[in-house]
């Protein structure tokens, strides 16, 4: 893998996890949105069984008659389907401005959830042989040129004098095809584990590999791993 390649696939990683982190917040502000709303509903009705608009303590209730009709605020689904729509122009945008610098379109989505049981904050994760003996990577995978999810996928841990890899079945991840809206890809989950005393200390590569039902290949660079 050349320079080019590896920045290539370090500015997908970047924007796609980027994207990850847009939806998820998104979802938070929907969230929010809906609590908001109900706490409102929850003040005009107070204020309508206390006969009128709200008052400082001790004075009278003021008549509600003729104030001007409230306007209900946006509904919630409006709200996520604004959030949405932003999200899928801002990220189509991205996207043609990475393709246009690199030249050819990316053949694998991923996302790393978790390395060691802990979610990584960017794509250098750091690991140390006094903390842990099982080095373990848990996330999912998707083929960016078929709606078919991937009938293998690979977790290769290298560096320039050695490499070790784990290749296993795809496994449920129902959020996934969710999120894409195909149910095809809710089989895209990975789970991969390597015995520490099968690595050295020092610098590492990791990549993923994903391998469709007719033997087709995508192949992506997903970070940097260190162990101390």
């Amino acid at each position: 893998m050349d320079l080019r390649e590896i920045s290539y696939e370090q500015a997908v990683f970047d924007l796609h996890m980027a994207n990850y982190r847009i939806l998820e917040l998104s979802v938070r502000l929907a969230q929010a949105t809906g609590e908001l709303k109900r706490l409102q509903k929850e003040l005009r009705d107070a204020r309508h069984q206390g006969g009128g608009a709200a008052t400082s303590p001790g004075e009278p209730a003021l008549p509600i008659t003729g104030r001007k009709r409230e306007v209900p605020p946006p509904p919630a689904a409006s709200f996520w389907g604004s959030l949405v729509s932003t999200y899928k122009k801002t990220a189509a945008s991205q996207a043609r401005k990475a393709l246009a610098f690199f030249g050819r379109k990316p053949k694998l989505l991923f996302v790393i959830d978790e390395v060691c049981g802990r979610q990584p904050s960017g794509v250098n994760y750091k690991v140390s042989r006094n903390e842990i003996s099982i080095l373990s990577f848990r996330g999912w995978a998707v083929p960016m040129a078929s709606p078919q999810a991937f009938e293998w996928i690979e977790v290769t841990v290298l560096s320039e004098g050695s490499q070790i890899s784990r290749k296993i079945k795809p496994q449920e991840r129902p959020d996934v095809g969710l999120h894409f809206g195909n149910p095809r890809l809710a089989s895209s989950g990975f789970l991969v584990q390597f015995p520490l005393v099968e690595l050295n200390r020092g610098s590492y590569t990791l990549v993923i590999v994903g391998i469709l039902a007719d033997g087709a290949a995508a192949r992506t660079q997903a970070g940097r791993l260190e162990i101390i």
